[in-house]
């Protein structure tokens, strides 16, 4: 009896040692092709990222622009000192002749 009981306990544990190794082979399966699925996504995004950084405006680009942000900037001020000028004028003009009397 103690020899059947051996045998019978044998041949399960190499069952058991099949199946465990069968479940690790899979396991290595899946891992493998998870991390291939994760590095090609990691690739799309770096290219995605890459495409979104050249389409953005170079410095050089930023600069033009602020340059000619300023020079806009100063002609609206000219034009507004302007105003001023001819307004102070009219009114000057309008006091001397007595017209705001």
């Amino acid at each position: 009896m103690e020899s059947e009981m051996s045998n019978w306990n044998d041949d399960r544990l190499d069952e058991l040692n099949r199946r465990v190794d069968d479940g690790f082979m899979r396991v290595d399966r899946e891992m493998k092709e998870g991390f291939a699925k994760v590095d090609r996504r990691f690739e799309q995004v770096e290219g995605e990222m890459k495409e979104g950084f050249a389409q953005t405006a170079s410095r050089e680009e930023i600069g033009e622009v602020k340059a000619q942000l300023d020079r806009l900037t100063d002609r609206i001020d000219r034009l507004y000192g302007l105003l001023i000028l001819t307004m102070v004028s009219v009114v000057g003009s309008l006091i001397a002749n007595g017209a705001l009397t």
